[in-house]
């Protein structure tokens, strides 16, 4: 249960009405498939607080703020800038901010990209600001969940700071997302990312092969790797082969490679009558 001030238009009301524009106003908004769906493969192991989730494939979100119409009609004089944040689970929150254009509030122009990773999209919220250089003034402002926020160039509608629209207030911008795959894990250089990129290290140590272009990324369920979990996700490549999976597991349960010809791997393919065990 969650409680909201509706007599403060501030932030989380803002948040709580973006959320409920996906659905027209009318009625409820699912929760993501992961928290209710049984046969989902994270259903009951998604923990938003965690920072990394092996079942989850990471997407990288890329919006260029080019410019901005009426960004504050009351003073077109103003010096003003963009801040890009992104609301979502915890590892997801992030922001960034353009330059400082001034004293043009009528048409600046920023023409600045960003990079975002995001986790987990279905809980991501994307908020614009514009913003008054000289005291901090939010001038503008638009949330918009990610899922709604279509791919390319658009003029986007502003809103106030009591979230009401603005006649003629838009920003020009450009976005996209990226899914991941094993040349943009390899590249990512952020911090928050180290589990990751360890993880991905030995995944090319698996594979035993150069990387050359983008590969996309699969995730395999295999049950028997830690004896206190009913199965275990890994990341693999199309490429991989069943020794390439078995190294993975042994890495993941912190046994010697030198057992590797120990084991197997048993597919379980589900057909019409039964299952079929290769």
């Amino acid at each position: 249960m969650a409680a909201l001030n509706f007599q403060t238009e501030d932030t989380p009301m803002q948040l709580h009405n973006s959320l409920f524009e996906t659905n027209g106003k009318c009625g409820y908004v699912s929760k993501p498939r992961v928290m209710w769906d049984k046969s989902h493969v994270m259903y009951r192991r998604f923990n938003p607080w965690d920072k990394q989730f092996d079942g989850i494939h990471s997407s990288q979100f890329i919006v260029s703020v080019l410019s901005g119409q009426y960004v504050c009609q009351a003073n077109v004089n103003v010096s003003v800038y963009v801040e890009v944040e992104i609301i979502g689970i915890q590892v997801d929150c992030a922001k960034q901010r353009t330059k400082v254009v001034p004293k043009n509030a009528l048409n600046p122009i920023w023409n600045e990209t960003f990079h975002f990773r995001v986790m987990f999209q279905d809980l991501t919220f994307v908020r614009f600001s514009v913003t008054d250089s000289t005291n901090n003034h939010l001038l503008s402002q638009r949330i918009i969940p990610l899922r709604c926020l279509r791919p390319g160039y658009r003029h986007m509608r502003l809103k106030n700071a009591q979230n009401r629209d603005l006649n003629m207030s838009t920003l020009f911008i450009y976005s996209r997302i990226e899914e991941e795959s094993l040349e943009n894990t390899e590249n990512r250089e952020d911090p928050q990312t180290e589990s990751d990129s360890k993880e991905s290290d030995s995944l090319v140590a698996a594979v035993g092969t150069p990387i050359c272009g983008k590969r996309k990324m699969f995730f395999l369920v295999v049950y028997g790797v830690l004896p206190d979990e009913e199965y275990t996700i890994l990341k693999i490549i199309q490429e991989s082969t069943t020794l390439d999976v078995l190294t993975l597991c042994l890495q993941r349960s912190n046994t010697p490679l030198e057992k590797l010809n120990d084991y197997i791997l048993v597919e379980e393919v589900p057909r019409s009558k039964g299952i079929l065990k290769v």
